[in-house]
């Protein structure tokens, strides 16, 4: 679980110049430098609750994750507060939290490891020009498929419409929504699809090939 702490905000003197012509002759020149703002320089206090570490879960069962996080300049970019789930080393689920200071909890199902992976890691990794998304989607309903580059910017979204349950197939060739070619770099796909009437969201990230 991780908390983005809030943007700095700089005191910088920005200088804007501009010059006037007239003819060959320069008329003047106007300028300008920015006021002075604050700095959020305390970070985020954050204390996870429970479950208490070495807790033994089984598949399919679910536990209440709670957490206490005190914030007193909180990001409200929604992206900057996220609670992740990772199962070794796989981001296997995400939500996002409102910002600031209070309490926090998380009803979370553990997935049965017999089961096939509901966002299965996309192949081939890296990859150039394209790579395969495969779900195991648990239950019929709205899903959405995104891709987002490493700034967070969304590149495309592949689906959005409603799906059966079962297995489903997309690919990414690399390009955005209107086919332009995308730089060498990190992408992060987004999975967002209904489970046990809530809207879960899990992410995977490949490497585009220069």
């Amino acid at each position: 679980m991780h908390k983005s702490p809030a943007r700095p905000i700089l005191a910088l003197a920005l200088l804007l110049t501009t010059t006037l012509w007239s003819g060959s002759v320069c008329a003047g020149t106007g300028f300008a430098i920015s006021g002075p703002a604050s700095i959020d320089t305390k970070f985020p206090i954050i204390q996870a609750v429970d479950p208490l570490p070495n807790t033994v879960l089984q598949g399919g069962q679910m536990i209440v994750l709670n957490w206490s996080l005190s914030d007193d300049n909180p990001n409200a970019d929604p992206a900057a507060n996220v609670a992740e789930m990772w199962l070794g080393d796989v981001l296997a689920e995400s939500l996002a939290f409102s910002p600031g200071t209070g309490q926090h909890a998380w009803n979370w199902t553990v997935p049965d490891a017999g089961q096939a992976p509901i966002f299965a890691l996309p192949a081939p990794n890296p990859f150039n020009p394209m790579t395969r998304l495969n779900f195991s989607l648990p239950e019929a309903g709205p899903v959405k498929v995104t891709v987002h580059d490493a700034r967070g910017f969304l590149i495309d979204t592949l689906l959005h419409n409603h799906q059966p349950a079962g297995s489903l197939s997309l690919r990414w060739n690399g390009t955005d929504k209107s086919g332009r070619r995308q730089a060498g770099g990190t992408y992060f796909f987004g999975l967002e699809y209904p489970f046990e009437g809530q809207t879960r969201h899990l992410v995977r990230k490949a490497v585009l090939l220069p």
